[in-house]
């Protein structure tokens, strides 16, 4: 309410819950209107929305040319004469409603929207602080301590990152092990295919920070399910350019190893599709 107000540059007075008195004038207004425009055309069948609004709309030219009972004046006579000439010019945005969440500064210098399950970057300097999320339907804004630090426009693409490459550490001192190197080389413990997994992971990510994420989910699932099995899976992955973090897990939730890829029918493949979320989602 206070974002919408701030738009229109207006007050809000709110009153107290079940105290109609507190705005009687409203309450009043509804009375009459209820009298005059809704009794009116409740018996009556409309075959459109248009044919609707164009009887609410005599019947409302004619409740605002009614002159007050105790008053030599109407409501339309008083909003020509006083009300008119105060109205300011609406802004040239239109309102949109705004969101908000916390959320903690990744190592990659990137945070999570959970609405839309997107990463967007916030300036290295705040890694590992929590930060205040506002978006709409078209923007993204992050506050520090009640101030913007970025702002971005909502991401509505396949892409997982919204990247502005100013906020990134050149040296990338702030987040110390993550960076390329290492993960190559704990992806190198696990397997041969797992190497070239996350080589590709980088190589198809626009920055690297961006491919942060998805190598330690990879590392999680060689804790969660051994070296082996995850180096198998990395290579199936790679046999049908199936590269992302999502299908990797996608493929150790299925008896992979029972299937022979070589022979894979479209409708097996096709289980990899992202739109199917498949049973890992639900646990």
């Amino acid at each position: 309410m206070a974002d919408f107000a701030e738009h229109y540059d207006t007050a809000v007075l709110p009153t107290r819950a079940r105290k109609p008195k507190d705005k009687a004038l409203v309450e009043s207004a509804i009375n009459i209107l209820y009298t005059r425009i809704y009794a009116p055309l409740h018996d009556k069948v409309f075959h459109s929305l248009r044919d609707l609004n164009e009887a609410i709309r005599i019947l409302l030219d004619k409740h605002n040319s009614i002159l007050y009972q105790q008053k030599p004046f109407s409501r339309k006579q008083q909003f020509d004469s006083v009300e008119k000439n105060q109205l300011k010019p609406l802004p040239e945005l239109k309102f949109e409603f705004k969101k908000y969440q916390q959320a903690k500064v990744q190592p990659n210098c990137h945070v999570l929207l959970s609405e839309d399950r997107k990463y967007y970057s916030v300036p290295y300097i705040y890694t590992g602080q929590k930060v205040d999320i506002g978006y709409t339907a078209t923007t993204v804004e992050i506050f520090s301590k009640h101030e913007r630090i970025a702002l971005h426009q909502r991401n509505r693409t396949w892409s997982k990152y919204t990247t502005n490459g100013a906020h990134l550490h050149p040296n990338h001192q702030y987040y110390r092990r993550w960076n390329k190197d290492f993960f190559v080389q704990e992806g190198a413990k696990i397997g041969e295919h797992t190497i070239r997994f996350m080589e590709q992971l980088f190589a198809q990510s626009k920055h690297p920070e961006q491919a942060f994420k998805s190598c330690q989910g990879v590392l999680h699932l060689a804790t969660k399910n051994g070296n082996d099995k995850v180096d198998q899976a990395t290579g199936i992955c790679l046999q049908f350019d199936y590269v992302s973090y999502r299908k990797l897990e996608q493929i150790l939730s299925m008896d992979f190893q029972n299937i022979k890829w070589d022979e894979a029918s479209p409708t097996q493949l096709d289980l990899f599709h992202e739109n199917i979320r498949g049973q890992m989602y639900y646990k």
